[in-house]
């Protein structure tokens, strides 16, 4: 008999990517809720956000994989986005979902750190944003302690559709032929791609381990300085034909690391992430040409 999926926040990204690695198993059937018609095809079943707490009723469901989150809103809509997901969470309980996944994210360590964060760190919140994951994972741990939850704190996701993300907007200089002016130059970044996020929560679902941490760090073990970022999609960009846009440095004094360490899951799911950044910013630069 399949076990029943449901993904919030279908729409997004990770979730996407998430549902085309779930479709590889035969033995799952998968719901994609939204605010909108998420517009998969058979056999993952759409849903809106107003009908989840009927398919809860309708279906026996062994897993929740908690996607759904506000984020590049008006401050108006924070508070409609944390009732929605927090609701979401409830109505899990109510309904006897058997495993939870919760995906947060890596900016609940907050940007000054001087080695990988390690899922014990101490919590620095900087903004609404990282606020409101920690926020969930206090609820996630509190409903669910007599079941099996984790909530994955997932490094900075990248991809074609991140478009608020560094490279993404080196890209779209460089495709306009501008320069790339950055600030300092020594900040640190570690990006996923969305791929191995959707990969890495795959793997976690179809896991047959009994028991999960209640913390997972996931991402990459590659990082850059901001320079070195610059720097690398400029080389992409001049093997496209740009022959005039340069890196310029502006002395500024910001400190930046979002590394984290994600040896646990590594231990737990015999999983690392596949794609390097450069071939990242490659298909990202390829996907931004076609458009």
């Amino acid at each position: 008999m399949k076990k029943n999926i449901l993904i919030t926040g279908a729409s997004g990204i990770v979730a996407s990517e998430l549902i085309s690695n779930l479709l590889k198993f035969t033995d799952y059937r998968i719901f994609a809720a939204s605010r909108h018609n998420a517009g998969y095809e058979a056999p993952v079943y759409n849903i809106l956000n107003e009908q989840i707490e009927r398919c809860l009723q309708e279906n026996e469901f062994d897993c929740l994989i908690h996607c759904a989150y506000p984020r590049n809103v008006s401050e108006t809509q924070w508070a409609s986005g944390l009732d929605f997901g927090i609701t979401v969470l409830f109505l899990a309980r109510k309904y006897n979902v058997k495993r939870i996944v919760h995906v947060s994210s890596q900016s609940i360590y907050g940007w000054k750190r001087n080695i990988p964060a390690v899922e014990g760190d101490t919590i620095v919140l900087n903004n609404p944003y990282g606020t409101g994951k920690y926020c969930t994972e206090l609820i996630v741990k509190q409903i669910f302690a007599d079941r099996l939850y984790t909530n994955v704190r997932l490094a900075t996701v990248i991809g074609e559709r991140t478009e608020e993300r560094v490279p993404n907007k080196f890209i779209h200089h460089l495709i306009d032929g501008d320069d790339l002016n950055i600030q300092g130059g020594g900040q640190i970044f570690s990006f996923l791609d969305a791929r191995d996020a959707g990969e890495a929560l795959c793997k976690l679902i179809v896991s047959e381990k009994e028991d999960w941490c209640e913390i997972y760090n996931v991402g990459t073990e590659e990082y850059y300085s901001l320079l070195e970022i610059a720097e690398m999609c400029l080389s992409i960009s001049k093997a496209y034909g740009n022959r005039t846009s340069k890196v310029l440095v502006h002395p500024a004094d910001f400190t930046l690391n979002n590394r984290m360490d994600c040896s646990l899951f590594h231990r737990d799911f015999n999983w690392k992430a596949k794609h390097k950044l450069n071939e990242t910013i490659e298909d990202i630069y390829q996907s931004y040409l076609r458009a």
